[in-house]
């Protein structure tokens, strides 16, 4: 998730109610002091370790698109 750059800080507020209204300590899953959520994301990689598609969106309700997965897909062929 670091590496890749996929994750966002949680402002202090929006942790504090996390951890108020469903006593999620974001803490407790990252280390002392480290408020984040990963960023969804999907990627089609071929055999040669080449990303061929890529989305992410902090938005966890937008997702790449079934069609564009499968597209991107049937674009590495069969070698």
């Amino acid at each position: 998730m670091r590496q890749y750059r996929l994750y966002f800080e949680v402002p202090p507020d929006l942790s504090d109610l996390y951890q108020r209204r469903f006593s999620l300590d974001l803490a407790d899953y990252n280390g002392a002091g480290r408020y984040v959520l990963p960023v969804p994301a999907t990627f089609v990689i071929d055999r040669d370790g080449v990303v061929r598609a890529a989305f992410a969106d902090v938005d966890y309700r937008k997702r790449m698109e079934p069609a564009a997965i499968l597209a991107a897909l049937k674009g590495l062929g069969n070698g």
